[in-house]
C-alpha cells in the first residue's frame, strides 16, 4: 500500500467498516418479489390469488393490461420501452371507461398532444396495471435452446425467478415534477406448456380468459397468439393490440446492432 495514503489516513480521514445490512437488503428484495410475483410452479394458489388481485384492481377503478414474453438476459432498453408501450395501451380504455362521457369527447377525437398528456398523467397516477407473463424455463429451452438462429447456446440465460425479479423492480420517472418513480410492472406470472400442462398457464389465450384483463397487448411476432385472439369468443370484453415496436427500437452503441439476447450470445462467443 502507498505510504503516502497511510499517512493521509493517520492524519484524520475516517475510513470505517461497512454496516452489516445484508439481512435488511435481502428482506427488501424478497418483499418486492412477494408482492408482485405469482408463481404457480411453487404456489398452487397463485392463479387464484392473481385472479383476485385483478378483480380488486378493477373494483377500485384501475384498468388492467396483460402481455407475454421471454425477457431473458440482458434485460435491455428495448424490453423496457416495449413494456411501457404495453402499459400505455391501457390508457385509451381507461379514458373511455372513466372520463369520455363526462368530458363529452371520445379518445379517438382527442388531439395527439391531449392523448400524450393523458397517457403520461394516467401512468404517473398508476391507474393502469400491467401483468407480465414470462416464458417458463422449459418453454424457452424447448423453443430457443441451441437454436442456430438464437446463437446456438443454452437458453434461458437466466432462470424464471431471476427474470421475474428483474421485471418486478422496473420503474420509471414519469411525473413532471420528477419527485417520484412509477412502477411499470405490477404483477409477474409464468406460462409454460411443458412445465404446467393441463392448467391455464399452458396457453396464453387461456390465461387471458382466466384473468380477464381489459387490454391484451401482443408483440407482432406472436403469430399463434394473434390468431387465437382473433377467434376466441371468451375475449369479447378485452381490447387486443398488436405492437410493432420498430419506432423506438434502440441499437447498442457499442455494436451498432439492436439489443437482443441473441446478439449478446454471439458477441460473447466472438461470432
Amino acid at each position: 500500500m502507498n505510504p503516502q495514503y497511510l499517512d493521509t489516513l493517520s492524519n484524520g480521514n475516517k475510513v470505517k467498516d461497512a454496516h452489516d445490512n445484508a439481512e435488511l437488503i435481502r428482506n427488501i428484495f424478497e418483499s418486492q418479489t412477494a408482492e408482485k410475483v405469482y408463481d404457480p410452479l411453487s404456489d398452487p394458489s397463485a392463479t387464484e390469488k392473481l385472479t383476485e388481485q385483478v378483480q380488486q384492481w378493477k373494483n377500485t377503478g384501475n384498468t388492467v393490461v396483460m402481455v407475454f414474453g421471454g425477457f431473458d438476459a440482458p434485460f435491455h432498453i428495448n424490453h423496457q420501452q416495449f413494456l411501457l408501450d404495453c402499459k400505455a395501451h391501457g390508457v385509451p380504455r381507461h379514458y373511455q371507461d372513466h372520463y369520455a362521457a363526462s368530458a363529452g369527447i371520445d379518445w379517438q377525437d382527442l388531439s395527439k398532444d391531449e392523448q400524450d398528456s393523458i397517457i403520461r398523467g394516467t401512468l404517473s397516477d398508476e391507474k393502469v396495471k400491467l401483468i407480465v407473463s414470462t416464458d417458463g424455463d422449459m418453454r424457452i429451452s424447448d423453443s430457443k435452446g441451441f437454436n442456430p438462429n438464437k446463437g446456438s447456446s443454452p437458453r434461458p440465460l437466466q432462470g424464471w425467478s431471476t427474470r421475474a425479479h428483474n421485471l418486478s423492480g422496473l420503474s420509471l420517472q414519469l411525473d413532471d415534477a420528477h419527485t417520484s418513480r412509477t412502477s411499470i410492472v405490477d404483477a409477474v406470472t409464468v406460462h409454460d406448456h411443458l412445465a404446467l400442462p393441463g392448467t391455464v398457464h399452458a396457453v396464453p389465450v387461456d390465461m387471458v380468459a382466466q384473468f380477464r384483463p381489459d387490454v391484451w397487448t401482443l408483440y407482432f411476432e406472436a403469430e399463434n397468439d394473434i390468431a387465437a385472439a382473433e377467434v376466441d369468443t371468451r375475449l369479447g370484453n378485452t381490447d387486443v393490440y398488436v405492437i410493432q415496436g420498430d419506432d423506438y427500437r434502440a441499437n447498442d452503441p457499442l455494436t451498432g446492432e439492436s439489443y437482443s439476447t441473441t446478439a449478446l450470445v454471439r458477441r460473447i462467443k466472438g461470432e
